[in-house]
């Protein structure tokens, strides 16, 4: 932008130069006119004038440019603003993560453990089976030698009965046993 700012102010002054030694080499040799140094001007009026537009259009676009310059300086903040919530929605991502990780880990764990647990229990409940249906087999065993031994009772004290003879009391009648 500056840099076309000079070369038009270049080319003005070059403009300007040219017509000076057009002008005075037109006086010198005697050869200028009035009509020629009219002419003269108008030309270099309108160069003039076409210089300041372009002066003016030139300042506008670099007032244009700098506006460009001010809004993108903005976004360009906008966006160093969000790339830095990025960051840090990032790094709480991260540590969420972190936490999920330790928390998979003790899950594991944990059921690493309830697996541990329930085999535990299961050999247990086995063992407890086990020893269940002994311990009834051996108390069926024992009510059985029991009854056995009730019925073999019975028949002694019947067989017992039947050989000694029934006590006789001073009435003269039997006394029942029981």
């Amino acid at each position: 932008m500056n840099s076309q700012l000079v070369k038009r102010n270049n080319s003005f002054s070059g403009i300007l130069s040219l017509a000076a030694v057009w002008l005075a080499s037109m006086v010198v040799g005697g050869c200028a006119t009035s009509k020629d140094v009219d002419t003269l001007r108008e030309e270099t009026s309108g160069q003039v004038s076409s210089v300041r537009g372009d002066v003016a259009q030139t300042r506008q676009s670099v007032d244009a440019v700098k506006a460009d310059v001010a809004q993108t300086k903005q976004s360009l903040d906008a966006v160093k603003a969000d790339v830095a919530q990025t960051k840090q929605t990032l790094e709480a991502v991260k540590a969420d993560v972190a936490q999920v990780k330790s928390l998979g880990v003790m899950v594991n764990s944990l059921k690493s453990r309830l697996d541990s647990m329930q085999s535990t229990v299961l050999g247990l409940q086995t063992e407890t089976e086990t020893q269940r249906a002994t311990l009834i087999h051996q108390l069926q065993v024992e009510v059985t030698l029991a009854r056995e031994r009730v019925v073999q009772m019975e028949e002694l004290i019947d067989q017992l009965q039947k050989e000694v003879p029934p006590l006789r009391g001073q009435e003269g009648r039997a006394i029942p046993r029981n």
